[in-house]
């Protein structure tokens, strides 16, 4: 009786892909888009002219009649069918399912080889609350949904299946976009970063930007990939806010003085919840002072504030190597965490402000300038801002 079972099933799915085959045999301009479906973990149904497509992860089904697959073919987006949104040229969303086109690159070194695949064997999975994130090649779903529509044959002569992409899976066409600016910090922040790369939103429409680019120096794209993904789902923590996220992916995006003020708004979106946890803290010990209280809510400029939440969120390991680091880097004369603080803040002036009467306290880009001061500082700040996303967002 398996045996029989068994032979039914593969005689099932034989007649279903030969269906398939010459289903798509009928649209050669996107029939293999619609037969690597399939292969993408979408199942494919084949009825009255048209398609079924049902969503991996998802209870959804997209359903594409003849007139939907001609406009297809003519490089139309699709209109008319419920739940089904296109994110301009970056994406789209269908229901409780969406996935956006990634650029993937170097902060620095561009000009070096691109290599426009995602690299690993397999996607990087990883959940937000019951939200499934998935990074890896682009679908032939998003493909077979954008490409005749976007692409320009002069520039993606291998279309655009060889193109990276973040799958959403479970999140609601109102709280996408927040789920993908998180998962997009989770990329950055714990992914991407000891790879030296980043990822953000790609334009496949060449007017906005350029094709994808992977950029990784001289090791093998799929070994370096391999540190990254793993056979297991972690479930990630999710946060009370996206917007310092959005600050955060942002500041990943460029370098240099940009990068630290980007870095450090982060930071100053958490001065008040900074303030906040301080007095709570100060509620719950007896010792603590109605003067105690109000000094802290009323009298402390921004430098104390920022003293005051660096102190609320960094390890007292993490004052210390901060600290070293510091000295050893040339910023402050004598390792210690008021030091840094001081330093902090006072190298935040400089780029901020440039007042004429206060040159001697204002950094200027110096492009003949052998050693700079601003990267030790943005690695400084940026660890500083992932902290305080990490103790006082989740």
């Amino acid at each position: 009786m398996k045996l029989v079972n068994a032979i039914a099933m593969v005689t099932t799915f034989v007649e279903s892909m030969t269906k398939i085959d010459n289903f798509a045999q009928q649209y050669p301009e996107i029939g293999t888009h619609i037969k690597n479906l399939s292969e993408d973990g979408f199942i494919v149904n084949c009825y009255r002219g048209g398609i079924s497509i049902h969503i991996p992860d998802t209870n959804r089904r997209l359903v594409l009649t003849a007139e939907h697959l001609e406009d297809l073919v003519n490089g139309k987006l699709l209109s008319g069918i419920p739940g089904l949104l296109y994110h301009r040229d970056v994406g789209i969303s269908f229901k409780s399912y969406s996935e956006f086109f990634l650029n993937i690159k170097h902060p620095e070194y561009s000009f070096l080889d691109v290599n426009s695949e995602w690299p690993a064997d397999r996607p990087l999975q990883f959940k937000i609350n019951d939200v499934l994130i998935s990074v890896g090649v682009a679908s032939s779903f998003l493909v077979l949904l954008t490409e005749s529509h976007f692409m320009d044959r002069d520039i993606h002569q291998d279309g655009f299946l060889p193109f990276a992409s973040i799958r959403i899976a479970g999140a609601g066409k109102n709280n996408v976009k927040n789920y993908f600016h998180k998962a997009l910090y989770y990329l950055n922040s714990h992914y991407l970063k000891p790879l030296g790369l980043f990822a953000c939103l790609h334009h496949v429409d060449f007017e906005f930007d350029d094709p994808l680019g992977l950029a990784y120096g001289i090791d093998d794209p799929k070994d370096t990939f391999k540190r990254i993904t793993r056979r297991r789902i972690r479930k990630r923590v999710d946060f009370i806010n996206h917007e310092p996220l959005v600050l955060y992916n942002y500041a990943t995006t460029i370098h240099a003085q940009e990068a630290f003020i980007a870095f450090y708004r982060v930071i100053e979106f958490f001065f008040m919840r900074s303030v906040l946890s301080t007095i709570q803290t100060l509620r719950d010990n007896r010792n603590a002072t109605a003067q105690d209280i109000f000094d802290t809510i009323i009298g402390k400029n921004e430098e104390k504030r920022l003293s005051q939440l660096l102190c609320n969120i960094l390890s007292d390991s993490d004052k210390k190597k901060l600290s070293q680091y510091a000295k050893w880097k040339g910023l402050i004369e004598r390792a210690s965490f008021p030091n840094l603080c001081k330093n902090l803040y006072a190298f935040r002036n400089s780029i901020v402000h440039a007042k004429e009467n206060k040159l001697d306290k204002t950094a200027l880009p110096d492009p003949f300038a052998t050693f700079s001061q601003v990267e030790p500082w943005v690695y400084i700040v940026r660890l500083c801002a992932e902290q305080a996303i990490k103790k006082l967002n989740t």
